[in-house]
């Protein structure tokens, strides 16, 4: 995730849990980085990884993703948003992500997806692990939702992860110091990565 995200601090922006219940209609397709407000082309600022809680198969409301669709440029995705749409979009244009209970699926958050429709009658669990670039706002703030009592507990690369680091150059600092150092470790400097 690292590696593709590129040399700023990752954080977790959002962990989600989906559950597609029995009759749920496919979900419109989108991309996870359209909530960021940031010219095209850019370099890629969202990757997820969803977890299969359940069996994903066709039929249960596998997530379908539209490979190719992250280097489209504006228009060309467009149009391929309107195929979706309307449903004349052809079969070799999407793939279903097909897995077992406990597979891991890894995807940008520019490539178009969303949930496939459910035909059975049991619902299907996933839970998505939504990474961002340091530099960026996460979608959740967890230095407020997570209690400092367990932050204080946590590796510190968990801590990193939910906020507590600063993205290079500057980026998160408090009071010009790691924030790690200002709320957990005083007395014993722990460096930042960066």
């Amino acid at each position: 995730i690292e590696e593709i995200l590129g040399m700023h601090q990752v954080l977790l922006s959002s962990p989600v849990g989906i559950e597609v219940g029995p009759g749920e209609v496919e979900q419109l397709a989108h991309r996870d980085d359209g909530k960021y407000p940031i010219p095209e082309p850019h370099q890629e600022v969202i990757m997820n990884s969803m977890w299969a809680f359940d069996d994903f198969t066709d039929s249960n409301g596998s997530t379908v993703i539209y490979p190719g669709s992250h280097k489209l440029s504006r228009k060309e995705r467009g149009k391929l948003i309107q195929r979706i749409n309307n449903g004349t979009c052809s079969e070799t244009e999407k793939v279903s992500s097909v897995m077992p209970k406990g597979s891991v699926m890894l995807y940008l958050g520019s490539l178009l997806h969303g949930g496939g429709a459910n035909k059975t009658q049991n619902a299907r669990m996933g839970v998505i692990l939504e990474y961002c670039s340091g530099w960026l706002r996460p979608q959740e703030n967890h230095c407020l939702a997570v209690p400092k009592e367990i932050v204080r507990n946590l590796p510190v690369r968990l801590m990193e992860l939910l906020g507590y680091s600063v993205a290079a150059p500057f980026v998160g600092y408090v009071d010009g110091r790691d924030p790690k150092n200002v709320f957990f470790f005083p007395d014993n400097k722990i460096k930042s990565r960066f």
